[in-house]
């Protein structure tokens, strides 16, 4: 694991709870498919497995979140990201001639990126599509989906965003 940064404490390894996110999210992790396959175009449209995708999506987010609360930068300094979720058709590929990396194209990307910039650092934040979807097939008592205001997404229309969270007890 590892990379920059360092956990108070830190050294080889500090983020190895980062990459093990997925495995906590599901018996198996997230596949580049796996994401492609949560983001097909219309609620109607979504599959059973692209359901199952949402949530797994959804809880690894949380989980990136509450694990990120656990680090420090060398000043001591917190770290801190900031989440967003949309949903929509995409087209993913491998990208690159050195450092080949698995990208998403299209509009629905916009809608992250949107989420993303419009949310508190530290929330995670999904479009009233993500909503939808998450409210169709998830659990009821598993997220708690609260009224964050409109974001301005790229075509200029408003759209409703949320902040996600896990349901307290």
């Amino acid at each position: 694991g590892g990379g920059g940064g360092g956990e108070a404490g830190g050294g080889a390894g500090e983020f190895d709870g980062l990459e093990a996110a997925p495995e906590r999210c599901s018996s198996s992790p997230l596949s580049s498919e796996a994401i492609s396959a949560a983001t097909e175009s219309a609620v109607h449209a979504a599959s059973s497995a692209a359901s199952s995708d949402i949530c797994r999506l959804a809880r690894m987010a949380l989980d990136v979140q509450e694990l990120m609360a656990s680090y420090s930068a060398p000043d001591q300094s917190p770290l801190v990201v900031r989440v967003g979720l949309h949903y929509g058709e995409t087209v993913g590929g491998v990208v690159g001639e050195k450092m080949l990396r698995y990208h998403l194209f299209g509009p629905p990307m916009e809608g992250v990126d949107r989420m993303e910039q419009s949310c508190e650092v530290g929330e995670v934040r999904c479009s009233e599509a993500f909503a939808a979807v998450l409210r169709a097939h998830a659990n009821a008592d598993e997220f708690m989906l609260r009224p964050a205001g409109e974001v301005e997404m790229e075509d200029g229309q408003m759209c409703a965003s949320y902040t996600l969270t896990f349901s307290t007890p």
